[in-house]
């Protein structure tokens, strides 16, 4: 892992894309940016993230599908952020070993996930 972590967002949202990406390389993290799943797929396999934020909702594959796929290829620590409410959702998220945050969420719960589970991986 890397001095400064490269952070993959996978969100369709780009006002929330846009301020974790501000936050994160305010404090020092590389960052890559998706809109969709399958871009964000696309994303983990050629750049190697060492941390992966994860929204549910994309507009083309869901995001517990994205989650899968990546899990059947590599233990990469996940966060999930939603603002889905489902127990079920959480509960499957957290099953295939992603952590998990609602939105809306404060930014220093944010940073100490991401720090924990970039610790955790080491």
């Amino acid at each position: 892992m890397s001095i400064n972590p490269l952070v993959l967002i996978i969100e369709d949202n780009d006002n929330i894309r846009n301020f974790v990406s501000i936050v994160l390389t305010t404090h020092n993290f590389k960052v890559d940016k998706a809109k969709t799943g399958k871009e964000g797929l696309s994303l983990f396999t050629s750049h190697s993230p060492d941390i992966i934020l994860l929204d549910l909702g994309l507009p083309d594959i869901d995001g517990l599908d994205v989650l899968k796929r990546i899990r059947e290829k590599s233990s990469t620590p996940i966060i999930v952020n939603t603002a889905r409410s489902n127990e079920q959702d959480m509960i499957m998220a957290l099953d295939l070993g992603a952590d998990y945050i609602k939105k809306p969420f404060t930014t220093k719960e944010l940073l100490s996930r991401i720090q924990t589970a970039i610790t955790m991986q080491l």
